[in-house]
C-alpha cells in the first residue's frame, strides 16, 4: 500500500509539471470564466496559470460533470423545447437551465462540487457550485449536436457562462423573475446569452492564442449528443 501511495504521489508529480496547451472543457470553463470577470478587456489566463489549479485525480468544478447532456434532460415541456430550439436553430448545441421554482426532479441532481480545504482551486469559485448555492440557478445544460466540433464546444461554453452571469445579476433583482412569463424570460435569457457569445467568440480566441493556448482543436469526449 505504501509503495502504491508513493507511486500516485511521484505521478502526480509529474502530471503536474506538464504545461497543457490544449484546451478541454474543464480549461475553456476556467478560461471563459476569468475573460468574463477580469477588469481587463481581453484578459487570458496563461497554461502556466492554469495548470497551478487545475485539478489532476479530483472531479472537475468549472465544468462538472453532467454539463453535456441529452436533450430528454434539457427541457421538460413541448412550449420548452420550442422555445429552446428558436434561439438554437442556426447552432450545433442547444443551452438551457432548470427553472429554480420547478418541483422537476432535474433541479436537484448535480448540487456542486466543493473544494478540499487549502485546494488552489478553491480560490476559483466555478458557476456550477455558486448556482447550487444560489437561488436563480438551475443548473445550466449543453446538448450537443452530433456533427458538433471544437468550434461549436467553445461558443457553447461560452455562452453558458454568459447565461449564468444574466441569471446571477437578474437574482440579484428578485422582480426580474415576474415582470414576464417563464418562456417569455427563457426567451429573451437565451438569446442574450447566444449574441453575447457570438459577438465576443472572436476576441476570446485570439485573446486565448496569444496567451499560449491552441484554439483550433479542443480535447474532449462526449457521448451524450442530439439529432435536430
Amino acid at each position: 500500500v505504501l509503495l502504491s501511495a508513493l507511486d500516485i504521489a511521484a505521478i502526480y508529480q509529474e502530471l503536474r509539471q506538464v504545461v497543457f496547451r490544449t484546451l478541454n472543457p474543464e480549461r475553456a470553463c476556467l478560461l471563459v470564466r476569468h475573460f468574463l470577470s477580469s477588469t481587463r478587456t481581453g484578459q487570458i489566463l496563461a497554461p502556466s496559470e492554469v495548470n497551478k489549479v487545475e485539478r489532476i485525480f479530483l472531479p472537475p468544478v468549472h465544468c462538472p460533470w453532467g454539463t453535456f447532456t441529452y436533450v430528454s434532460r434539457v427541457v421538460s415541456t413541448p412550449t420548452e423545447l420550442e422555445t429552446v430550439m428558436r434561439v438554437f436553430r442556426n447552432e450545433k448545441f442547444l443551452l438551457n437551465y432548470v427553472d429554480s421554482n420547478k418541483s422537476d426532479a432535474r433541479a436537484q441532481d448535480e448540487t456542486g462540487v466543493s473544494s478540499p480545504k487549502n485546494d488552489p482551486a478553491s480560490a476559483v469559485v466555478s458557476p456550477a457550485r455558486a448556482a447550487a448555492s444560489s437561488s436563480s440557478a438551475s443548473k445550466i445544460k449543453i446538448v450537443l449536436r452530433t456533427d458538433a466540433r471544437s468550434p461549436d464546444v467553445m461558443k457553447a461554453l461560452l455562452a453558458r457562462a454568459y447565461l449564468y452571469k444574466l441569471l446571477r445579476a437578474e437574482e440579484r433583482d428578485r422582480q426580474a423573475h415576474t415582470q414576464a412569463g417563464a418562456e417569455t424570460q427563457r426567451l429573451r435569457r437565451l438569446t442574450a446569452a447566444l449574441k453575447s457569445a457570438n459577438r465576443s467568440i472572436g476576441d476570446f480566441k485570439n485573446a486565448a492564442a496569444q496567451a499560449g493556448w491552441s484554439v483550433e482543436h479542443m480535447v474532449f469526449s462526449v457521448a451524450q449528443r442530439g439529432s435536430w
